[in-house]
């Protein structure tokens, strides 16, 4: 029996290095019979789609800056930068080593899927026996994966799986140490979750147990004096992150000026997530995990008049939420799964909407005859991102 498996075993990997999109119905098939390698070869599939996307949006910026890097010495790189510096260091290594500046959306795609399904399978093999729940499960925690950030911004998705780990080990694992490292390389990645510190300290430290109706009233006070809250921000003015909210503060940024229809659109995506929120709320026992999920529910109303800073973190309170869903044991005695996963993959598909002229562009297809190493000699010229990208990242034609 040992011998059949690992037949089959070398048989989808051949098969996904002659042709990953022809190996994605057998990646599958062994995900649904609980096999780890399979979970590792759709890693390094994901992996490859973010390798050979086109640098539209903010990676055209990033474009931008691999090209400048490779007359930039370190000194002359790092000093631009502050606290999130760890892709720019990636991109200053790539340019330098002529890599190619899509190596750096490969790397990161693959490191933070490989440590954020190892998590799911982890947690969801202990209290999941039927293969066709576990599968159901696999899929509804990649429409969670931050895989479309990742792909389109680098430094939020990346900080946020990382941040997705830290709160792993600290709250599930209840290993501190590790669960403060890894919060600290999220910060590295993007500055807005050194913002996750105090509460973080807060939630593991103190031993009250905070109530739901609390955090409901809290959230609602904020929400409805947030214009006061705004026009005493100042007295901040001293912390590192203020000048950054200065900048949402303003301008076309600022999410007052943007009509209410506009704006349940923008976060509509985001908000079909919204019943993992009332789980945590109304099912999930008392526990630090859920007192560290209430001061983020908290820190969110806090940031709701900074679109961009709102948004952020709503996704983070969206994913540690599933987190803290996926770690209650009880799940295996509902079914309340099968709204998550039908309001998340919508979320998903609104998601990638937007992005549909870049994925046509990008010619996935042609990973159904193109083998795996192959795929990274399909790089974009000078030219052609001149031709079909515009200065500001958008797709011209």
């Amino acid at each position: 029996m040992n011998v059949k498996v690992r037949k089959q075993s070398f048989y989808l990997v051949i098969c996904f290095l002659l042709s990953p999109l022809l190996a994605l119905g057998g990646i599958f098939v062994e995900i649904y019979n609980k096999k780890k390698y399979a979970i590792l070869i759709f890693s390094f599939f994901i992996s490859i789609c973010a390798y050979i996307y086109i640098p539209s949006g903010d990676l055209y910026r990033y474009y931008l800056l691999y090209t400048q890097y490779k007359d930039f010495s370190f000194f002359e790189m790092i000093t631009d930068y502050h606290l999130d510096f760890i892709v720019y260091i990636l991109i200053w290594g790539a340019a330098k080593l002529e890599l190619g500046h899509a190596i750096v959306r490969f790397i990161l795609v693959l490191l933070c899927s490989l440590m954020y399904f190892n998590i799911i399978q982890k947690i969801s093999l202990q209290y999941i026996r039927n293969n066709k729940t576990f599968f159901c499960f696999f899929i509804l925690s990649f429409f969670y994966f931050p895989f479309l950030s990742i792909l389109t911004g680098l430094r939020f998705g990346a900080g946020l799986a990382f941040a997705f780990v830290s709160t792993y080990y600290s709250f599930v694992e209840y290993r501190k140490i590790k669960g403060f490292i890894f919060l600290l390389f999220s910060a590295f990645f993007h500055f807005s979750f050194i913002v996750l510190l105090p509460i973080w300290l807060l939630a593991l430290n103190s031993k009250i147990i905070i109530s739901r109706w609390t955090v409901i009233i809290s959230c609602i006070l904020i929400l409805c004096f947030n214009t006061v809250l705004l026009s005493n921000f100042s007295i901040f003015d001293d912390f590192l992150i203020y000048n950054k909210m200065e900048a949402y503060s303003s301008g076309d940024d600022y999410i007052d000026t943007v009509s209410p229809l506009l704006r349940l659109i923008l976060y509509l995506p985001r908000f079909l997530s919204v019943p993992v929120l009332f789980y945590i709320l109304f099912k999930e026992e008392p526990s630090k995990m859920r007192n560290y999920l209430f001061y983020l529910m908290i820190l969110v109303c806090l940031f709701s008049p900074f679109e961009t800073p709102f948004g952020r973190y709503l996704s983070v309170l969206f994913l540690f939420s599933f987190l803290g869903y996926l770690s209650d044991y009880r799940i295996k005695e509902c079914n309340y799964w099968k709204v998550l996963l039908l309001c998340s993959m919508f979320s998903f598909l609104l998601q990638i909407m937007p992005l549909y002229k870049s994925i046509k562009l990008t010619n996935y297809p042609s990973l159904l005859y193109t083998p795996y190493p192959i795929a990274f000699f399909k790089t974009y010229e000078t030219e052609w991102i001149n031709e079909h990208v515009g200065t500001t990242g958008e797709i011209l034609n």
